[in-house]
């Protein structure tokens, strides 16, 4: 609120006085806290050298307990000496007193406290305790300040005063200190006022030509009567002045200029706008011929990419046929190898066979021969058990002595009937064996007959397989052909296609093209148009530009 409704003097004239003001006040507060401290100080040293004193004089009177009407009278005397010696000439109220060692005011000037009990006070108790010293305590609503020592017989001598009769002298010098505060506060104030008077001159005379500059006037100059901040500031309002002036001059010949500039402008744009309608129209037929031309490219590509789709299809179709027919080629081929191991393991088969049916031929006759044996084995069997049967009467006609050849003889025949036995069981088996091998010598020679037709079967299979693996390679060579040419026709017409898409591209960048320099031509004719408003404007702009500055004066 002080920054919007004061001027500069008043704001620097009541900062001066803030500035003055306030530490005078706080400086006198502190002297006059320290005048007064000091003084306390003073009055306390006072009290406890007349307390000194006048212990002094009470020791020769107080050097037991007790109390004779002699000495009382002595001591009455020294304590009122108090008063009347150092306070009431001085227009003070103190006074000095007795306690006991109980805390009893043995002698005190008020008979109402006399011969009574303090030792419920607590300065009381203070004073019992330490004995000598000073203090300050509350007594009868004041403020009081009393010094004490201790007597030879135990009692403590008081001497005190008021609080406010000791601080009188300071206190009263108190509204003298106010006035020369006040004094110095008002000299500080008019040299501030002289001083704000000598730094707003300059910027009153600045603040008046700039005011005669908000009318126009820019040939008013203010004089630099200093080197410091004013006198840099009125300079530069000066060279401010200076480059007005230019800058005036400068626009009043630019208002000029564009005003003939603007001219110029109208008549161009007026030929431009003629121009813009003639280009338009002739890209308007351009664009609509650039459109037809478009759609049959773009038709034509279409038609294009449709053949190359279904070409794509029969070369794709081509391939997948080469492929199986190569499959077949080579199946076809492996089928004749397989073949040809085949007719090379029945050969082998064949072979084995008659190898096969040659040993069992040999294994019958041996079978034959092993039976013929065993024939003899029987023969011998049958006449050795006859011939133990004939041991064995001739034992038993010999008695006692051929009872050893009797068992012996029959052990033999035993022997002999488990050889016949034997060698019946093995004529049994080879005989089954004989018929087995007669069976398969029969069967060997089917099987070899088998083995021959398998194997002409098998010449004629591969045969078969010769032949059509002669037709599969001819069929394969020709899909080769077909999609070979199948794959060309489809690389043909993917340039085709890609050439005609590049065509299509083209028709239709020339179309937009046309549309976009119909399109700018319409623009061109509507920026002349708002060229030709523009420069009407600016000619206006410039015309009122000039009435404006020649409100300056220059």
């Amino acid at each position: 609120m002080l920054a919007r409704r004061y001027s500069i003097r008043y704001k620097l004239v009541f900062t001066i006085l803030i500035l003055t003001m306030l530490p005078l006040m706080v400086v006198g507060y502190i002297q006059f806290e320290n005048a007064r401290s000091a003084l306390y100080k003073l009055a306390v040293s006072d009290l406890q050298y007349i307390t000194e004193i006048k212990a002094h004089e009470l020791a020769v009177y107080a050097q037991d307990a007790t109390n004779s009407e002699g000495n009382r009278q002595k001591i009455n005397e020294i304590t009122r000496d108090v008063a009347e010696k150092y306070y009431k000439p001085n227009g003070m109220v103190g006074y000095a007193y007795i306690l006991d060692a109980s805390g009893i005011a043995i002698f005190h000037p008020d008979p109402k406290v006399e011969n009574t009990s303090l030792a419920n006070e607590q300065f009381t108790q203070v004073m019992l305790a330490q004995k000598n010293g000073w203090i300050e305590y509350e007594f009868g609503g004041a403020t009081k300040v009393a010094a004490y020592k201790q007597l030879p017989n135990g009692w403590i001598l008081v001497i005190g005063s008021y609080e406010n009769d000791l601080l009188t002298t300071i206190e009263s010098s108190r509204p003298m200190m106010f006035l020369l505060n006040l004094i110095s506060a008002s000299l500080a104030l008019v040299t501030g006022i002289f001083i704000v008077n000598k730094l707003v001159r300059p910027l009153k005379e600045l603040v008046s030509a700039m005011k005669r500059a908000e009318t126009g006037d820019l040939t008013m100059q203010v004089t630099v009567r200093s080197r410091d901040e004013l006198g840099e500031l009125s300079s530069m309002y000066n060279e401010m002045m200076g480059v007005f002036r230019s800058m005036v001059n400068e626009v009043q010949r630019v208002a000029q200029q564009v005003a003939a500039a603007s001219e110029e402008l109208t008549a161009s744009a007026t030929e431009s706008a003629r121009a813009s309608e003639q280009i338009s129209m002739a890209s308007s037929e351009i664009a609509t011929g650039s459109e037809l031309q478009k759609q049959t490219v773009t038709d034509t590509v279409r038609f294009l990419s449709r053949i190359g789709g279904d070409i794509q299809l029969i070369a794709a179709s081509t391939s997948q046929v080469n492929a199986d027919a190569t499959d077949a080629n080579r199946l076809a081929q492996v089928g004749e190898g397989k073949l040809q191991e085949l007719v090379q393991e029945m050969d082998q088969i064949t072979d084995h066979a008659r190898r096969t049916e040659q040993v069992i031929r040999e294994l019958g006759s041996q079978s034959e021969q092993i039976i013929g044996i065993i024939t003899t084995i029987r023969q011998i069997s049958n006449q050795t058990n006859l011939l133990a049967l004939n041991a064995a009467i001739e034992a038993a006609r010999a008695g006692e002595q051929g009872r050893g050849f009797a068992v012996v003889a029959q052990e033999v025949r035993k022997l002999a009937e488990q050889s016949g036995g034997a060698a019946e069981e093995i004529a049994g088996l080879i005989h089954s064996i004989h018929t087995d091998i007669l069976a398969a010598v029969s069967e060997m020679g089917t099987t070899a007959v088998a083995i021959q037709d398998g194997r002409e079967g098998v010449a004629q299979a591969g045969d078969s397989f010769q032949q059509i693996l002669v037709a599969v390679q001819d069929v394969s060579q020709q899909v080769h052909r077909m999609n070979d040419a199948a794959q060309a026709i489809h690389r043909d017409t993917v340039q085709l296609v890609s050439h005609s898409e590049k065509i299509a591209g083209l028709a239709e960048t020339a179309a937009r093209d046309t549309q976009e320099v119909a399109a700018a031509s319409e623009e061109q004719s509507a920026t002349s148009e708002e060229m030709t408003a523009a420069s009407e404007m600016l000619a206006k702009m410039a015309e009122q530009l000039s009435e404006q500055v020649k409100r300056f004066t220059i």
